[in-house]
């Protein structure tokens, strides 16, 4: 089966440089460092104590915290980082780009020869992929190569799991090559273990490490109650958002929406139809401005700079879920002190949506008038969303320790 998949892969190699191509049409960063991604790097790759493969930009905030950990306990130790999108990139350069023993470039394609390459040249003593990059080749040649390998912060969702049930031998091979599956949930580890097809101890517990974040979330005391923040925002959400701010705005004159787009190349787009829609009260995060006085649309057009929006706000509105993708990760919101909004579709995240639920710090919403009456109340009862934020902090701290968990089970593969 792994014979035809490398065949299949490798059919498809020129569709995937036309999609590459096409997409470098909207982000020039898609045609650079092309080359990485058939393993050969502008830069001398140097050996690499942990080498840890992170998709996008959520699996590179969530792999910094075992990332700080490791550094914490190697100062000296050698970090390759691999990411598959220009973003995911720009997030480990703002994070690490300084940091004389981190390197970091795009992973492979998924061939042989270009993952043994890689592995060649940088020897990690161990492999952490994040979630569920679950690359065949680049799981089977790294098992070759005999490198431990740690699936960290690893989460399926019911849909996932149905799809790759129907390849179940296929995919429980690739699984069995993996020594160590740190789940986030019971859920999780019960529907890995189904496509193992066996009980297994390599397949353990250990929830997420987002919650770790807590650690590092600051309130900065700027906070404003007539702020509030849509964060991940896709297609088709930005226009719900307009809709709740048109509401919200007719009860408060003075409300202002931060909003972030999952994707930072659709500003333009955005920024456009904002002003259209709303006029010329639309600014850019990167205008620097006064947050006194500013009025109108704020849209978050950099990477990294979330941090310093969430203190700001009095509530935040996690995007993926009004629309069918199962939801963005909301413990960020929530480490920073901030009571949380969602749509319907959270299947990505639903334990952890089904918690914060239940802890009463996750409103559901199903459209702009849900959202503008729950940010209108939150407005309304200031107290109320300040005893909720400290409640929404103190729940995420409450489940940290999983980036803990992480850093032990890599010392554990390192010994062997």
């Amino acid at each position: 089966m792994l014979l035809l998949y490398r065949s299949a892969f490798a059919a498809l190699l020129p569709f995937i440089g036309v999609r590459l191509l096409w997409k470098g049409r909207r982000d020039r960063r898609y045609w650079r460092h092309i080359s990485e991604r058939f393993g050969c790097y502008a830069f001398p790759l140097q050996s690499a104590r942990i080498w840890v493969h992170a998709a996008s930009v959520g699996e590179v905030v969530a792999a910094a915290t075992i990332i700080d950990r490791v550094i914490s306990a190697y100062p000296e130790a050698r970090i390759f980082i691999t990411t598959m999108t220009p973003t995911g990139r720009q997030q480990i350069q703002q994070r690490y780009g300084n940091n004389p023993h981190v390197q970091y470039g795009y992973v492979p394609y998924d061939l042989r020869f270009a993952i043994g390459r890689l592995l060649r040249a940088i020897k990690p003593r161990v492999c952490v992929i994040m979630e569920t990059e679950l690359w065949p080749i680049l799981i089977d040649e790294t098992h070759r190569h005999q490198i431990p390998i740690l699936l960290a912060n690893a989460r399926l969702s019911q849909r996932s799991c149905r799809k790759y049930a129907k390849l179940r031998g296929f995919i429980g091979e690739t699984l069995s090559k993996i020594d160590i599956i740190a789940a986030q949930h019971h859920a999780d580890a019960r529907r890995f273990r189904f496509l193992l097809g066996e009980a297994t101890g390599r397949v353990q517990i250990t929830g997420s490490v987002k919650y770790d974040l807590a650690h590092n979330a600051h309130d900065q005391g700027m906070r404003r109650q007539h702020i509030w923040l849509a964060v991940s925002t896709h297609p088709g959400e930005e226009a719900i958002m307009l809709a709740a701010f048109a509401q919200i705005r007719a009860r408060y004159r003075d409300s202002v929406l931060l909003l972030a787009p999952r994707h930072v190349d659709r500003i333009p787009r955005l920024l456009n139809w904002c002003q259209e829609v709303i006029g010329d009260q639309v600014t850019t995060y990167s205008q620097e401005p006064d947050w006194q006085s500013v009025q109108g649309v704020v849209l978050i057009d950099q990477l990294g700079v979330l941090r310093h929006c969430y203190p700001l706000a009095s509530v935040a509105f996690v995007g993926g879920s009004l629309v069918e993708r199962g939801g963005q990760n909301p413990i960020e919101p929530a480490a920073y002190g901030l009571p949380v909004l969602m749509g319907p579709s959270r299947y990505n995240f639903h334990a952890i949506t089904r918690a914060m639920s239940q802890a009463g710090i996750l409103t559901v919403v199903n459209n702009s008038q849900d959202i503008a009456e729950a940010v209108i109340a939150y407005r309304d009862n200031p107290s109320t969303t300040s005893t909720l934020g400290i409640k929404a902090k103190q729940f995420v701290v409450a489940q940290g320790g999983a980036a803990d968990q992480h850093m032990a089970y890599i010392r554990q593969l390192e010994v062997g």
